[in-house]
């Protein structure tokens, strides 16, 4: 078969007497346990509980011998097979062997081309003054504390405590006798604030604590039909909101106090060493993980063989989960999210191809090298990712261990090395460490 693809195939064949035996044995199980008219439990013969479960006993014994003596050809043809194989062309009769053919996929074979003493830039941009101003400024935003107005009107910049009742126009007709009470809610509104809506600012401005004022707010257009198509506007909403309370947000000060107030730092000028260290730790690592990136893209130019579909759906698979996982910690439900699933996997096609490709030729290096990952380099990945999932390491490695994965982190690990290696042994100008 071709070696241009990873797909291969085998002959399997389970001898006549293996097949007589299992299926014997299956049978017998049945019999045990079948609840037959006439008979007491495990007395039926053998040849009637055989018609009466015929399915299940050979669906059973299929499952028995097939992935045994699937392992058995593959061991005597030295081939390691990459996820489970499909069987196909199945013939199973009594007093005959059972035969089928087994399609599969294996890891590519390739040589290892230069991979040593590659070339690549890296940079990260120094951070300015105004950036490290920025990052004070968003502390104070933090620390802001809010004081009471009684002395004046709301106005742009006030931050509102109110109760508000919230209607649909469409509510008040029909049967309005029936209609149940609004609910009263309560809730915070900055004037002219970026998240607040134009009506809210433009009807609430200038309002006193305790007055309630009563205004409608039409929904924004969120699509538009053509002709017949054309949906109808959204009814518009009628809101009767209190001001219980005006507020001004007050910022504290640029000093050492807000210093001590965000951090266990004494002083400000100290404080903004530290953010600027921060951000340029942040940026240098940014900059060194783009520059291993370009390193696999050679890697990838240098190397040129198939890789396992299997393995291109499971990295799919993982991107697809991740997407899952962050719609829903952003409190997004997946299944009303407006998203083209099949769209986004044929986006992801490429990206997934070149993962995996670059995955196998780390592996590759990994055993070029002799890399490989000591339990206590384990441990503390254990400890640099456990925080990410509210666990302690021993309770991570334990479930991962129980999931039989801990074994595909070890493998991650053991990439990391390799391409870390690879990294250290390339020509990057400007940081001296050439091969």
């Amino acid at each position: 078969m071709t070696t241009e693809t990873c797909k291969r195939e085998v002959q399997i064949e389970v001898p006549v007497d293996e097949v007589t035996r299992e299926t014997a044995a299956v049978t017998s199980q049945f019999a045990r346990a079948a609840k037959v008219p006439g008979f007491r439990p495990g007395k039926a013969p053998a040849g009637m509980i055989r018609r009466r479960y015929w399915n299940d006993i050979r669906s059973e014994v299929i499952q028995k011998l097939l992935p045994k003596y699937f392992e058995n050809t593959l061991k005597e043809q030295k081939l390691e097979a990459v996820g489970s194989p499909k069987f196909e062309g199945l013939s199973f009769e009594e007093d005959k062997p059972i035969k089928c053919t087994a399609t599969f996929e294996v890891l590519p074979e390739f040589e290892l081309g230069d991979y040593q003493g590659l070339e690549t830039a890296e940079h990260a941009e120094p951070v300015k003054e105004e950036e490290v101003q920025q990052t004070l400024e968003q502390w104070r935003e933090r620390m802001a504390t809010f004081e009471v107005v009684s002395d004046r009107t709301a106005r742009d910049g006030d931050f509102l405590e109110i109760e508000f009742q919230k209607t649909s126009s469409s509510d008040s007709k029909g049967e309005s006798s029936k209609a149940k009470a609004p609910e009263t809610r309560q809730g915070r509104v900055e004037l002219a604030g970026k998240n607040t809506m134009k009506d809210f600012t433009e009807n609430l401005r200038g309002v006193a604590a305790g007055q309630t004022r009563e205004f409608t707010v039409q929904p924004p257009v969120t699509g538009e039909g053509t002709g017949e198509e054309k949906e109808p506007p959204a009814p518009p909403s009628l809101y009767r909101v209190t001001v219980k309370a005006i507020q001004k947000k007050v910022l504290p000060e640029l000093d050492d106090d807000l210093a001590r107030g965000v951090s266990e730092i004494e002083t400000l000028e100290e404080l903004k060493t530290q953010i600027r260290e921060d951000m340029t730790r942040a940026r240098e690592q940014k900059a060194q993980e783009e520059a291993k990136e370009k390193l696999i893209d050679q890697l990838i130019e240098r190397h040129s063989f198939p890789v396992p579909d299997i393995l291109v759906e499971g990295e799919l698979e993982r991107r697809m989960q991740h997407m899952l996982r962050e719609l829903m910690s952003h409190g997004i439900d997946p299944q009303t999210a407006n998203l083209d699933w099949g769209k986004l996997r044929q986006d992801w096609q490429g990206p997934a191809e070149k993962r995996v490709r670059g995955d196998l030729i780390l592996e590759k290096i990994a055993r070029a090298e002799t890399i490989e990952v000591s339990e206590e380099e384990l441990d503390e990945k254990l400890r640099e990712i456990s925080p990410q999932g509210g666990e302690s390491p021993a309770a991570l490695k334990s479930r991962l261990t129980q999931e039989g994965t801990l074994a595909k982190l070890k493998f991650r690990c053991r990439q990391e090395k390799a391409l870390d290696w690879i990294y250290r042994s390339a020509t990057i100008p400007g940081k001296g460490n050439s091969s």
